[in-house]
C-alpha cells in the first residue's frame, strides 16, 4: 500500500499532535488508516491501523487509542505507540506496521 500524506501541525483539526503523546488518526491512508503518534517535541511515530492479528479479517482494524496505546477491539490486542508499535498483549505477535515520517517546519510529512 503506497502513502504520501502530509499533516500541517498548526491546522485546528491537528491539535492533538501538539502534546507529547497526543495521537491522530486519519482515514483513506494505509491499508485501514493511519495513528500518528507524537512521541518527542520534534519525532512523530506514524503507523498503519490495520491490526497484525488475522489482518484480512473484517474487524482486523485499530479503533480505540488510550494514551499510548493502541487497542483492536476484534481481538483484543494491545500495541504500544511509545516504543514502535510492538505488541503489549497478544494473541497479535507482530508489531503494527510503521511509516517513514519527516518533519519540516510545521509540516510533518508520512511516506513510505
Amino acid at each position: 500500500m503506497f502513502v504520501n500524506h502530509e499533516i500541517d501541525l498548526n491546522s485546528p483539526e491537528n491539535i492533538s499532535l501538539s502534546a507529547l503523546g497526543g495521537s491522530l488518526t486519519i482515514e483513506n491512508q494505509g491499508y485501514n488508516g493511519l495513528i500518528i503518534y507524537r512521541f518527542s517535541n520534534y519525532e512523530y511515530h506514524a503507523y498503519d491501523k490495520s491490526c497484525t492479528y488475522e489482518p484480512l479479517t473484517a474487524c482486523a482494524e485499530i479503533d480505540s487509542i488510550s494514551s499510548s496505546l493502541a487497542i483492536c477491539n476484534c481481538c483484543n490486542s494491545v500495541f504500544l505507540l511509545d516504543q514502535d508499535g510492538s505488541v503489549a498483549n497478544g494473541p497479535a505477535i507482530l508489531s503494527l506496521k510503521r511509516y517513514s515520517t519527516f518533519l519540516d517546519g510545521n509540516m510533518l510529512f508520512i511516506s513510505n
